[in-house]
């Protein structure tokens, strides 16, 4: 696949920043996302194709609403709202848009992205960038990137919601909020960022990373259910069941793998939005990184199919104690204390124990990518970008999204090589999941 770059401009919002919002200070949690994961990359695409032209001046009547996005990195605490704008780049891809998804290729998607994309979020440069890839057939793959230290995935899905709905030419019907830095303050202090980067270090893995997509439709995700159901679990959600599952037959591959190990645990680090969990809870159109990780540990020398219902309830467990006094301690000054304490207890459960595997989970489930319809219709597919491939250091993990239909759930899991495929051999993994469909198929749409 071969992607050409046509144009490239400075889209800017239509009126200018306010002077008192001119700096806006990260928060606490924003302080913690690790310089190796710079942007969150979203990409969208759509058969019926997009209006450029469109797209640019809604940008620009959105632009104001989200202020900072238009804006350049000033420091590790704050972004520079200078109304420089978001760079927006237009492309031609050479092929079909029903080719490309008739079996995606996960290592092309990175050609879909900007290519002026700064590897690291330093001082002076820009918080979004925009790409619209268009195909031979009319079709269209939309590419969003936006600092990560400044939107978690939610966030994005904010955004894009807002400006969709401009581009539909609706009044503004998000009012997008930024309460996140006086909820919970930046703070100079290096210990906590320090503690995190340590906590984040101990699941970094060597070897040769891959990455592969795997979908779990409707009647696996009822299936899957009711095999992670237990008296611990009476009612496990689809995020639930679906780690689980996948935690067990990583955590499988890995001691096939590493056979002649005495290991007998795992650790699971799964993200966790907070939103809905604070009390009162944070407006859902709540900008910046507002969640937390937690860490389920599990241990048995039994890696059958009967450990899914226990871990699918360490799962729920982990997830837990990320409540009560957890966030009941979140507010003023008790926000670095709770966070401390908490990175001393996951250090504490990571390092102590003799783990065969360690592994993160991230669920962006339920953020409404597919409702982002410009005007032209919905997406028929969303990916991020396999970055990892190839790699000889990686974080060992999977990251979930919804399928199209919003009840199955779609999985990109990244692994050791190797690992991948004792991993694709597992009985379960065949009999569940189906390994990078077509998009349009799973969809109804003819390819």
């Amino acid at each position: 696949m071969e992607v050409t770059v046509i144009t490239k401009e400075e889209i800017r919002p239509s009126s200018p920043t306010p002077d008192h919002l001119k700096i806006y200070k990260h928060s606490l949690l924003d302080q913690l996302i690790p310089p190796t994961t710079p942007f969150t990359p979203i990409i969208l695409f759509y058969v019926g194709g997009l209006d450029a032209e469109c797209l640019k001046r809604s940008l620009s009547y959105t632009l104001p609403r989200f202020y900072p996005l238009a804006g350049r990195a000033k420091d590790d605490l704050s972004i520079d709202c200078d109304d420089r704008g978001v760079l927006f780049t237009t492309a031609r891809v050479n092929q079909s848009l029903s080719q490309f998804l008739s079996r995606p290729d996960l290592a092309s998607l990175q050609y879909l992205l900007p290519r002026d994309l700064p590897t690291a979020t330093l001082a002076g440069t820009r918080i979004s960038h925009v790409q619209v890839n268009s195909f031979e057939c009319g079709g269209v793959a939309l590419a969003v990137c936006v600092a990560h230290r400044l939107l978690d995935g939610a966030s994005v899905g904010i955004f894009l919601k807002a400006w969709a709905a401009t581009s539909r030419g609706e009044e503004p019907a998000v009012i997008p909020d930024f309460s996140a830095p006086s909820m919970f303050p930046a703070s100079d202090d290096m210990w906590l960022k320090d503690s995190a980067a340590a906590v984040g270090g101990l699941f970094i893995r060597t070897g040769k990373a891959i990455t592969k997509r795997f979908q779990f439709n409707s009647s696996a995700i009822v299936a899957l259910k009711d095999l992670a159901r237990s008296s611990d679990i009476e009612s496990p959600s689809r995020v639930e069941a679906v780690s689980a599952f996948i935690w067990k037959h990583a955590w499988a591959a890995s001691r096939k793998q590493n056979s002649g190990e005495e290991k007998l645990a795992t650790i699971l680090a799964h993200s966790v939005n907070l939103r809905k969990r604070l009390t009162p809870p944070m407006p859902g159109n709540s900008l910046g990184n507002i969640l937390w990780a937690s860490y389920a540990l599990y241990e048995s020398d039994d890696s059958s199919e009967q450990s899914l219902p226990n871990m699918a309830a360490e799962v729920r467990k982990s997830i837990q104690k990320l409540g009560g006094h957890f966030l009941e301690s979140l507010t003023g000054d008790k926000v670095k204390a709770a966070l401390s304490q908490s990175h001393r207890e996951a250090r504490e459960i990571v390092s102590k124990s003799d783990a065969a595997a360690r592994f993160a989970c991230t669920s962006w489930c339920g953020f409404g990518y597919y409702d982002t319809d410009f005007g032209q219709g919905k997406p028929v597919w969303m990916s991020t970008v396999a970055g990892s491939n190839g790699a000889e250091v990686f974080l060992s993990g999977a990251i979930l999204y919804d399928t199209r239909d919003g009840d199955g759930v779609e999985a990109w899991i990244v692994m050791d090589e190797k690992e991948m495929e004792l991993l694709e051999g597992e009985e379960g993994m065949r009999e569940f999941a189906v390994s990078n469909p077509s998009p349009l198929r799973s969809t109804g749409t003819p390819p």
